[in-house]
């Protein structure tokens, strides 16, 4: 019996010593675990507002005086850039200083209502007042934005008639410019005579001086079968200015001369400068609804009774994904038509589209 004791002693001091050694591990897995999900609590942004609140989450972009936050617990948080304090993040970013220089920064929090800014630009450290950034999360390839939507009606039987339009816009814009394209193309053919015959087409090129102020150059094509008009042309460039500039809303104008050619099909040619005077308006109205209204007026500077007009409102709806429906309105007016033309000439209609 004694042997069989003294036999028995190592397996069960060999169990015990298993046992022990699995506990180990499963504590430090745990551990591991624990230190893993501390430190990813600890790597997420801290946002601190004035009024004494603090949202934890990422920072997803800040632009246009908005600074956005994704967050576990509400998805993405929009908060006005004059109510955020401080920031505290780890994650370098790209930054756009006021100066205009945009530089890759980590954010440290400053109690005293400054931003301190590491980079290895701007050396050990700088601190700046939260009006000097204008924006966090700048991309370095901007990407195009647009849109493209598309009419169409008809009617047969005791009388017939069809009509379509197209129209489509792209955009980029980064920090220091913008390009912008926009199309429209109109058609109408009622018993068989085309009645509607409308091209037009409209370029710009906007470099930006300062948060206001921008240059911009533009090219004009503009088409128009039941006017005579063959091609009318222009090109100009001049000043523009900002008024209001937000993710939601946005207000500017141009003064800029420009040189113009017309074609005409029985008509005579001919070809002037100009000045044009123009205004453009772009608003969200809540997440789903937008509103675009532009007017851009011709006047002749060697001929002050010769002057075009264009104004253009758009209501835009969404609907499934980026789909949408559009109610438009144009007026397009030219006071010296040529002989027995109307001056006006009125478009208006419902259109599906796809926003990208």
């Amino acid at each position: 019996m004694e042997t069989d004791r003294s036999r028995q002693r190592p397996a069960a001091i060999a169990g015990a010593a298993g046992t022990s050694s699995r506990l180990r591990l499963a504590a430090g897995v745990a551990f591991l675990v624990l230190g893993l999900a501390v430190a990813a609590r600890a790597a997420d942004d801290v946002v601190a507002l004035k009024n004494g609140d603090r949202i934890s989450g990422t920072i997803v972009k800040m632009a246009a005086g908005k600074l956005v936050v994704k967050t576990s617990y509400a998805g993405e948080i929009t908060i006005d850039w004059k109510d955020v304090a401080s920031l505290e993040s780890d994650t370098a970013r790209r930054t756009k200083l006021a100066s205009g220089d945009i530089v890759s920064v980590t954010f440290e929090r400053k109690p005293d209502g400054t931003f301190y800014l590491h980079s290895s630009t701007l050396g050990p450290g700088l601190e700046v007042q939260p009006d000097q950034i204008i924006g966090i999360a700048v991309p370095e390839h901007p990407s195009w934005s647009g849109s493209v939507a598309a009419s169409f009606s008809g009617k047969s039987g005791n009388s017939s008639a069809e009509n379509w339009g197209f129209k489509g816009d792209a955009t980029r814009e980064s920090d220091i410019d913008r390009w912008s394209f926009t199309a429209r193309a109109d058609q109408q053919t009622t018993e068989g005579t085309t009645t509607v015959q409308q091209v037009f087409a409209r370029g710009g090129y906007d470099y930006f001086l300062s948060k206001r102020w921008f240059l911009n150059a533009f090219t004009t094509l503009e088409h128009d079968k039941l006017q005579d008009l063959i091609l009318r042309t222009r090109v100009g460039a001049g000043p523009g200015y900002w008024f209001a500039k937000t993710d939601d809303f946005k207000l500017s104008g141009v003064l800029a001369p420009f040189y113009i050619n017309e074609n005409f099909d029985a008509g005579k040619d001919d070809d002037s400068v100009g000045l044009s005077v123009s205004e453009d308006l772009a608003w969200k109205i809540g997440h789903k609804r937008s509103l675009h209204q532009r007017l851009d007026l011709y006047p002749d500077l060697t001929d002050a009774n010769n002057f075009q007009l264009q104004f253009e409102v758009g209501l835009r709806q969404s609907m499934y994904g980026n789909w949408f429906a559009e109610a438009n309105f144009v007026d397009r007016y030219d006071n010296t038509p040529t002989d027995a033309k109307e001056k006006n000439d009125l478009l208006y209609g419902l259109a599906l589209g796809y926003q990208y």
